[in-house]
């Protein structure tokens, strides 16, 4: 199977050349301000099957998930765009196994896991299917690791570990070495899915007590790169009564995808949690 052909730029991991603003632009929302809508992106959703681990590229056109289509196993789907203020194209099968894919910015590395390990898989051009996936060195072991995101700089593997309970964990890139996220990480609560800013200063996650029976989204910031999370606090202007869970956030800040069961659904389903300018 060829993938559809995109034009990419591969000094700078944009698509079709999408300009992108001057340093000195005004970013487009207070990235401090609360979320004032959610909405759901029916155009990837299916009706009546569950998807999550939505993560786009940075300027937002492409979008990759997993899901799952009357009955079928769980495969990693793909959908483009034209503009970030349009729906995305009918969606395709990558045919690709799995869980949370995270790409790299050029598009020819694959980070994703098969609910039991983080994995990876590599293609010399982003026309082509992907090659065969292995097991990434390290951050595997005997318990469950899921998903794993890559940051921005690309120098950094976030990802969830499931044992006793869940924690987050961060690995360089490629992994040499991992530490937990232990200023967020508790003993005795559920913490996974963690999604970090492109300037690597915010961090959002799902939480879930262990007296709870759904998962709210929470946030820290911290000072640098190099110093601990501050205090959490939960996002209440996007957390439903229902499941949620943070998937990605754009570069501003301005947009964060989200899975959730909010409402009638008796799965996940995508959706985008948009602070206005």
């Amino acid at each position: 199977m060829r993938w559809p052909f995109v034009v990419t730029c591969a000094a700078c991991g944009r698509i079709n050349f999408d300009p992108l603003p001057g340093p000195d632009a005004a970013p487009r929302c207070d990235p401090s301000a609360p979320f004032t809508s959610v909405t759901a992106l029916d155009e990837l959703n299916s009706p009546v099957d569950g998807q999550g681990g939505v993560r786009l590229t940075s300027d937002e056109l492409v979008a990759m998930w997993h899901t799952t289509r009357m009955g079928s196993p769980y495969t990693l789907y793909m959908a483009m765009r034209t503009s970030r203020f349009v729906p995305f194209d009918p969606p395709f099968d990558t045919t690709i196994p799995g869980f949370f894919p995270s790409l790299s910015a050029d598009r020819l590395t694959l980070v994703f896991d098969d609910f039991v390990d983080l994995k990876v898989a590599t293609r010399m051009i982003d026309a082509e299917p992907f090659g065969t996936s292995t097991k990434l060195p390290v951050v595997n072991t005997s318990a469950q690791e899921v998903a794993s995101l890559l940051d921005a700089s690309e120098t950094l593997l976030y990802f969830t570990r499931s044992a006793a309970t869940q924690d987050m964990f961060v690995a360089d890139w490629p992994p040499t070495m991992e530490k937990p996220i232990a200023e967020l990480n508790s003993a005795v609560d559920y913490e996974s899915s963690p999604t970090i800013s492109a300037d690597g200063l915010t961090i959002y996650y799902a939480q879930r007590a262990a007296t709870a029976t759904q998962a709210d989204i929470w946030t820290a910031r911290r000072a640098s790169k190099d110093v601990p999370f501050e205090q959490p606090s939960r996002v209440a202007d996007v957390s439903s009564p229902d499941e949620d869970s943070p998937d990605w956030l754009s570069p501003d800040n301005c947009r964060l995808y989200i899975e959730s069961r909010r409402g009638a659904s008796v799965d996940y389903r995508l959706y985008v949690a948009e602070r206005q300018p």
